[in-house]
């Protein structure tokens, strides 16, 4: 398990600054008072794994990304509690018509993602 301070030393990889992503984990690290150095910033998660597979430094991604694409090189930790959560909602349009199909999605990602069914939004991230 890794704590964030044992991150201090560490070069950063983020996202470009106009992802939420990449706010998300300025605003955690602040939070923990760490400033950290930033080496590079990419447009893409993938872009930014393979720099970290390349050596140049590490980077803080979604889960959701190393369950679904490992990249050759990469290890990832999990971060000792507690642990740092991403929050979700549901974005829709309510002037586009939808389908019984479409509005029960709504309904139901609507209902999981609600806060007090958190354990359920925790495990999408």
């Amino acid at each position: 398990m890794l704590e964030l301070d044992d991150l201090k030393s560490q070069r950063f990889l983020l996202l470009h600054e106009m992802h939420c992503l990449s706010q998300q984990v300025h605003h955690l690290l602040e939070s923990r008072r760490l400033h950290p150095q930033v080496a590079l910033a990419g447009s893409q998660l993938s872009t930014i794994a393979n720099m970290v597979a390349a050596k140049i430094g590490v980077s803080i991604v979604p889960q959701m990304m190393v369950k679904h694409h490992a990249t050759p090189g990469c290890v990832s930790l999990p971060f000792a509690p507690p642990v740092p959560e991403r929050e979700l909602t549901v974005l829709y349009n309510p002037l586009r018509f939808q389908s019984k199909a479409a509005a029960a999605f709504r309904q139901e990602a609507t209902a999981a993602l609600s806060p007090k069914n958190s354990s359920v939004a925790s495990d999408a991230e």
